[in-house]
């Protein structure tokens, strides 16, 4: 006949195992639910693609040169959010986060240093131009001043 000891020890370590896996299952659902529902979603595309999507009623475009570079011809219909100003995060912090947030600078560098800063700001859907502003006017698109 098992005497007490055993008997407690045995519920101990049942109590412990049944504790672990509850641990385990809760911590398993909570990463695969975070990834789901959290992780932003970024896109790199081609000019072509960039221009494609441009279409889309629910972006909205940032250039995130300097000012010189944005009065010299930017995209129709851009707003200028300079990456290298002390107050870039504050500015995106009162952007919608709900848009597509389309962003591109001169040839792709800056642009992805800002999507990194606008999915660390909470922005779900971002879309970078690669390769640039560069590209987009050796490729004939439509710019302004």
């Amino acid at each position: 006949m098992p005497n007490l000891r055993s008997i407690a020890f045995a519920l101990i370590v049942l109590c412990l195992g049944v504790a672990v896996a509850c641990r385990s299952a809760n911590s398993s659902s909570a990463d695969s639910s975070d990834k789901s529902t959290l992780a932003p979603r970024t896109e790199n595309l081609t000019a072509d693609q960039f221009e494609q999507q441009l279409q889309q009623p629910n972006a909205l475009l940032l250039d995130v040169r300097t000012p010189d570079e944005y009065a010299q011809g930017h995209l129709r219909g851009a707003t200028l959010v300079d990456i290298e100003a002390t107050d870039f995060d504050q500015k995106i912090a009162t952007l919608d986060r709900s848009k597509t947030i389309m962003v591109y600078c001169a040839t792709g560098g800056r642009s992805s240093d800002a999507v990194e800063r606008l999915q660390k700001a909470g922005f779900g859907k971002i879309q970078n131009l690669t390769q640039g502003y560069d590209d987009w006017t050796a490729k004939g698109k439509a710019t302004e001043k």
